[in-house]
């Protein structure tokens, strides 16, 4: 019984070791994605911020329509059109 524990214990240090250099060889190859990753995850916590706060971003599209009213137009009439586009979509699906 003795040699089977010393076996299975050898065997436990071969399998840590191994995935101790498998986590390292992951983490090298994840660290080039990292920045990537880093402001994906900026733009989400936006889009976050952005549906926790509707008043917000509906008052700073009003103040710039009424600033630049030709260019607010195209927006509304781009969101509009994407609108529509994403609810044919669904139907599609």
């Amino acid at each position: 019984m003795n040699s089977k524990y010393k076996s299975l214990l050898n065997r436990q240090q071969a399998l840590k070791s191994k995935t101790a250099e498998e986590r390292l060889k992951l983490a090298c190859q994840f660290e080039t994605f990292e920045n990537v990753f880093s402001w994906f995850d900026r733009i989400l916590d936006g889009v976050h911020f952005m549906k926790r706060n509707p008043v917000l971003w509906t008052t700073a599209f009003a103040m710039f329509a009424a600033y630049k009213p030709a260019i607010a137009s195209r927006f509304i009439t781009a969101g509009f059109s994407a609108v529509k586009f994403v609810k044919g979509v669904r139907n599609l699906i």
